[in-house]
């Protein structure tokens, strides 16, 4: 392996715990942040949906051991995915970290995986939490703006249509949590940021580690103004990683430290992985489209499944992911024309899921809302009973319920 890089923060900062010997155990206020960070996942968690497939968690573990195969340290990370459609990853002081579907659908390759993953653990090895609050006067100031940023969350998730489940959510469900349990330490790690020094050093670092673990190091750029350009300052993108000026300055970081070793850089193989990294993260791209139909980012969602649909054409849950978008984008637009028209292509891939797998009942919910909301209370009608047929223990049972009972007047 040609040397790139050495580990940015090996001299400055704190000493990561259990790597620099007995001396760096950690101190009575490390201990006390360690239990503070606990409770605050344990209570974020709480309100989050976690997003489970065992293939993906080992996947994630096994970049990590690339990234780190020679520290102690990195025996304690693990990456937990979090269902939330908005561009996200935090590390904790107690060596979790948290990625978010959203930003998971977003990188392309293994390599910029390893770039987003790398810096988050750079942030827990060189202690950044408690360099941040260990400061006083810092968290004098960081407990107010976490109260204003609170009170700001609130005024944008009340502004939503009522009755309109779509398209109406202000704010994510991660930062919900984060926001309503006060959760200091994870504010400062997703949403506040370490500041400018401790976050180029977290460049720094997670270069050296991408280099190191074999990866090219020019895709930590390609990451960085990948995401520059799917962020585009919407409210509900709260987080450093989805914050414009934020991602400009991880990019104009990582451009001064490439072109400081082109030399280097040319030398190095250029191993990205893409096979294995699509593989795994086909399903996580198609559910996280569902979750931007949910908010309304019907343009965004339509590029996943484009992407999920490319790769296997013959996914029934994608194809009613498409009839779902078709059918809510349908609602939304006053034209004549293109409303039939995307009514025309909700219908189609209802029936095509429903080909795919006659058992999946899902299209059915969809065929009834949309017959329903064409007028043809007939055929929607017998959709929803098919539907509750093939689905007794449906969670939504009672609203299904509502509309079989008015279709039942009509």
């Amino acid at each position: 392996m040609v040397p790139f890089l050495s580990t940015a923060c090996g001299g400055c900062g704190l000493a990561p715990p259990g790597v620099r010997g007995e001396s760096s155990r950690p101190d009575a206020a490390e201990r006390a942040l360690l239990v503070k960070a606990e409770q605050e996942e344990a209570r974020i968690l709480e309100q989050v949906k976690r997003y489970q497939d065992p293939q993906v968690d080992e996947y994630l573990a096994r970049v990590v051991g690339k990234l780190a195969p020679d520290e102690p340290a990195a025996r304690g990370f693990t990456v937990v995915v979090l269902s939330d459609p908005t561009l996200n990853a935090f590390a904790m002081p107690d060596g979790r970290i948290y990625v978010h579907t959203g930003l998971l659908s977003q990188v392309e390759n293994e390599a910029q995986l390893a770039t987003i993953l790398a810096r988050e653990m750079a942030h827990v090895t060189s202690r950044h939490a408690l360099g941040v609050l260990r400061d006083a006067a810092e968290a004098r100031v960081l407990l107010p703006a976490l109260a204003v940023t609170i009170g700001a969350a609130a005024a944008l998730h009340s502004g939503g249509a009522s009755g309109d489940p779509v398209g109406t959510a202000a704010i994510g469900s991660v930062a919900s949590a984060i926001l309503s349990v006060g959760a200091e330490i994870a504010w400062i790690a997703s949403m506040r940021g370490y500041g400018e020094v401790f976050e180029r050093r977290a460049d720094e670092d997670g270069l050296a580690r991408l280099a190191k673990a074999g990866y090219d190091p020019r895709e930590a750029l390609r990451t960085f103004e990948r995401l520059t350009g799917r962020s585009d300052g919407e409210p509900l993108e709260m987080f450093v990683l989805g914050n414009r000026h934020n991602l400009h300055q991880r990019v104009d970081t990582t451009r001064r430290m490439l072109a400081t070793r082109v030399d280097t850089i040319a030398a190095l193989p250029s191993t990205t992985d893409v096979g294995d990294f699509r593989l795994r993260m086909q399903t996580v791209v198609r559910e996280n489209a569902l979750l931007d139909i949910r908010t309304g980012r019907f343009d965004l969602a339509l590029r996943q499944l484009i992407r999920v649909g490319v790769f296997d054409d013959r996914d029934a849950v994608n194809n009613f992911y498409y009839g779902e978008l078709s059918r809510l984008r349908a609602q939304r637009t006053d034209a004549a024309a293109e409303k039939r028209r995307l009514e025309e292509r909700a219908l189609l891939a209802y029936e095509h899921a429903l080909l795919l797998d006659p058992a999946y009942a899902d299209p059915l919910r969809g065929l009834g809302l949309l017959y329903f909301q064409q007028g043809d209370y007939a055929r929607a009608r017998a959709a929803f009973a098919r539907y509750v047929e093939l689905k007794p223990d449906v969670s939504d049972a009672r609203r299904i319920e509502d509309y079989m009972a008015a279709l039942s007047r009509e």
